[in-house]
């Protein structure tokens, strides 16, 4: 099914492309910062391994066709800005979740609504979604504002093991 979305999905101002291990440097810098890994459900990466590993991941879910991960860059500078990702495909349902981050760089540039509106459009055709999701930590005010420019609702909060309420968006399509 996530073979079916394109391969290049571009915007403006930026171009979102499949993931490729070229890319890989770019995600290993981007995933050391603290502030970028603040909310997200793993941890800085320390070493290049930490990479590695997680590039053998992405490729374990690409080939059982149970995420597809993506990398944003600059239009006009082909420069790696972030990356993005659609996982949890339920068939029955018409619905999927994705997810995003971006570097703290381009933080505050619309970059990110950009790059989402075209990404999410194309998710929603694509794969016939009738409902798309997102899960964001309480805290993260950045993504609940962007949802909420993307048009989903938050319809429930999870408190999570470890106390961090997360909240449940979607969007109906």
């Amino acid at each position: 099914m996530f073979d079916q979305l394109p391969s290049l999905i571009s915007t403006q101002r930026t171009t979102i492309t499949r993931f490729g291990e070229p890319d890989l440097p770019n995600a290993f810098e981007l995933h050391q910062l603290d502030e970028v890994n603040r909310y997200i459900p793993y941890n800085n990466w320390t070493t290049y391994q930490d990479a590695l590993d997680w590039y053998e991941r992405v490729q374990g879910l690409r080939s059982k066709q149970a995420a597809e991960q993506y990398v944003i860059k600059l239009l006009t500078k082909d420069r790696f800005i972030g990356t993005c990702l659609v996982f949890g495909f339920n068939p029955q349902h018409a619905s999927a979740e994705f997810g995003y981050v971006l570097h703290p760089q381009y933080w505050g540039q619309g970059y990110m609504l950009e790059a989402m509106t075209q990404f999410t459009s194309s998710l929603v055709s694509c794969l016939n979604l009738k409902t798309l999701y997102a899960s964001v930590e309480s805290p993260n005010l950045a993504s609940q504002s962007l949802l909420k420019k993307l048009q989903f609702s938050l319809f429930k909060e999870v408190t999570q093991d470890n106390g961090v309420v997360l909240g449940k968006w979607a969007k109906t399509c």
